[in-house]
């Protein structure tokens, strides 16, 4: 998604804007959208990267965010999705919030409006089990391996599908349309993996 968003809620108007879109991006790049995102005088920064911990000053991140500290915006970054080990955590600098995923005893749910005003509720039961199934695992008989692990059109088998949570490898297709394969094959959902060592052994 490329261009501002503008929004309500509870009366008050949101207008949110992505910096960076791409997968590979460097120091500089992440130096670039705080510099961009200050200028246009944004009051909170979102930041959902998080990697390897280094020297405060070798951070684009860390510098980046010292710097809209400075000009008064709120900076709230990811710990990132290393661990559990020692210093697995990422983004801690003091000026910033860092925030983290856990599993808790909380239901989220996903509201979706279509433009006939109807709202869809979407959430797997509490208290069921989903099988996970490498899509991989799931392929069709005609599908290449390759394929199959990044969800493209009509590589997955319904009868090795259906009922599962299939688990699709970051790729070339958008994570949108690997869903929508997931749910063309009866999944219950698709979990989305960014290196094939997740891809095995379920």
């Amino acid at each position: 998604m490329k261009g501002w968003v503008l929004f309500q809620l509870d009366g008050e108007e949101f207008a949110m804007l992505t910096k960076i879109i791409r997968i590979n991006f460097t120091a500089t790049d992440i130096l670039a959208a705080f510099e961009a995102a200050i200028s246009d005088g944004v009051d909170v920064l979102s930041v959902s990267l998080g990697g390897s911990n280094v020297e405060f000053l070798e951070s684009g991140i860390s510098v980046g965010s010292f710097h809209a500290i400075a000009k008064g915006i709120v900076v709230v970054a990811s710990s990132g999705n290393s661990g559990p080990t020692p210093s697995g955590a990422s983004n801690l600098e003091p000026w910033m919030i860092t925030v983290g995923a856990s599993t808790m005893d909380r239901s989220f749910t996903s509201y979706v409006t279509l433009g006939s005003k109807k709202i869809l509720k979407y959430s797997l039961p509490p208290h069921k089990f989903y099988p996970l199934i490498s899509a991989v695992d799931a392929k069709a008989v005609d599908a290449s391996s390759a394929n199959a692990l990044l969800c493209k059109n009509g590589t997955l088998d319904p009868k090795k599908a259906k009922g599962k949570i299939v688990v699709c490898l970051r790729g070339d297709n958008d994570r949108t349309d690997k869903g929508v394969q997931a749910a063309h094959v009866g999944a219950v959902a698709r979990h989305h993996s960014t290196g094939s060592r997740y891809s095995c052994c379920f």
